[in-house]
């Protein structure tokens, strides 16, 4: 596959601030209201991924990045560490602050702005990690991921490999189709 090739099947979408806020508000609620920067990174991604595969369509529409740790939402990313867009970031403070690694919830989110199936995604991803006790597990655990790639910076994850990795005997065509109807999808 040629490298343009490859760039048009990973997911550009528009980012949704309102489904990304209930998402961090379920999961920090199951977690005492607060949570650890990189679990909650890693559970972000795992309930966007766990919907495409169950849907094809993510809960927050996210720009998903492979990282040295793993894949993680690029924009949740930056929001978390105080580096999002002037308008997302205030949101974002409203709702959540970070300190020494640690995402604290200060208000709740609207949590009816996610489907049912959302909210099912996003508690099977807190079940996933329920096992893992500290960064290292979460990180091997995340690194058996088949989309993930091994690097120093960031990568564009490719929705053609989770597809590939969850459906047997996909087919390119198929692929294609599903990674154009999500993209129309979003406008």
């Amino acid at each position: 596959m040629f490298p343009q090739e490859q760039n048009a099947k990973i997911m550009k979408l528009n980012f949704d601030i309102n489904k990304t806020l209930a998402c961090v508000g379920i999961i920090c609620r199951e977690n005492a209201n607060s949570i650890d920067f990189y679990r909650l990174m890693k559970l972000v991604y795992l309930s966007d991924r766990k919907s495409f595969v169950e849907t094809f369509r993510p809960i927050t529409n996210d720009h998903w990045v492979n990282m040295r740790h793993g894949p993680i939402n690029s924009m949740l990313y930056d929001l978390a560490k105080g580096n999002g867009p002037i308008e997302l970031q205030e949101k974002w403070n409203h709702y959540f602050s970070c300190e020494e690694y640690v995402v604290s919830m200060k208000n709740q989110p609207d949590k009816s702005v996610l489907t049912g199936l959302e909210i099912e995604s996003i508690k099977s991803a807190i079940d996933s990690l329920k096992d893992c006790g500290d960064f290292f597990s979460v990180r091997d655990k995340v690194h058996k991921l088949p989309e993930y790639v091994d690097t120093q910076s960031s990568e564009p994850v490719s929705l053609e490999k989770i597809l590939k990795a969850e459906y047997e005997g996909i087919t390119d065509e198929e692929i294609s189709d599903i990674i154009s109807d999500l993209q129309s999808f979003r406008g």
